[in-house]
């Protein structure tokens, strides 16, 4: 495996341990918070899936709207404006 191979896998690693701790703390507000409908997909995996999605675009440097678009079109999200704010913060 070359560098770059070995950095890629490690920062794949990272990435998915980072999104587990933010989906984890993410989930208590949300429960707390009463999650909006129109933000959350079919279910709390659904959700959960949106979450983790938006986590790795953001690491990956991504725009908001770049985000929204895939939530709206690989979740099915209407307004995924919520779930935005709440891995890129409120802006």
């Amino acid at each position: 495996m070359d560098v770059i191979g070995f950095h890629g896998v490690e920062l794949s690693k990272t990435i998915s341990a980072e999104s587990d701790q933010i989906l984890e703390s993410t989930g208590a507000a949300s429960d707390q918070d009463g999650a909006s409908s129109n933000d959350s997909a079919a279910g709390d995996g659904s959700r959960e899936e949106a979450l983790l999605k938006a986590t790795q675009m953001a690491v990956a440097d991504s725009s908001s709207a770049e985000i929204e678009e895939a939530l709206r079109s690989d979740f099915g999200i209407e307004n995924p404006q919520g779930i935005v704010d709440e891995v890129l913060g409120e802006t």
